[in-house]
């Protein structure tokens, strides 16, 4: 299952990268296409909160990607996987401050990341499918 939640601004693609060997191919795969694509990726050992949580629990082999710009991919790495690091005293990612508030509309859509993450997205899909394929 690949689950995208965020994606609709920012250059530098994020991706959950669940343990276990049953995850293991969805991770090659996206890390694949990153390499391939040269596209700015940031792995997150632990991912926030997403819809991927119930495919997890069941074991099903997933993925959640999103998009941020990169100052906040990494600020958001590190809040989920730095233990209390932070990149400046106060900062606070864009998406925090506005996810799930009255600011989170269309106008911060952006067309290149939309076109981007849908590229990307099928790579991963076509890149899972040929792997599983010769398993």
């Amino acid at each position: 299952m690949v689950n995208s939640d965020v994606a609709g601004f920012g250059d530098t693609l994020m991706y959950s990268e669940h343990p276990g060997e049953s995850f293991a191919p969805v991770v090659r795969a996206v890390r694949r296409v990153c390499a391939e694509a040269a596209q700015a990726c940031v792995g997150y050992p632990s991912y926030p909160p997403s819809d991927d949580r119930v495919f997890t629990k069941l074991g099903v082999p997933n993925v959640s990607v999103g998009f941020q710009r990169r100052t906040g991919a990494h600020q958001m790495w590190l809040a989920f996987n730095g233990a209390g690091e932070t990149l400046a005293k106060g900062f606070l990612p864009e998406v925090f401050r506005v996810i799930h508030t009255p600011a989170d509309n269309m106008t911060l859509i952006e067309e290149p990341t939309l076109e981007r993450g849908a590229d990307l997205y099928e790579q991963i899909i076509r890149q899972l499918d040929r792997d599983l394929a010769t398993r």
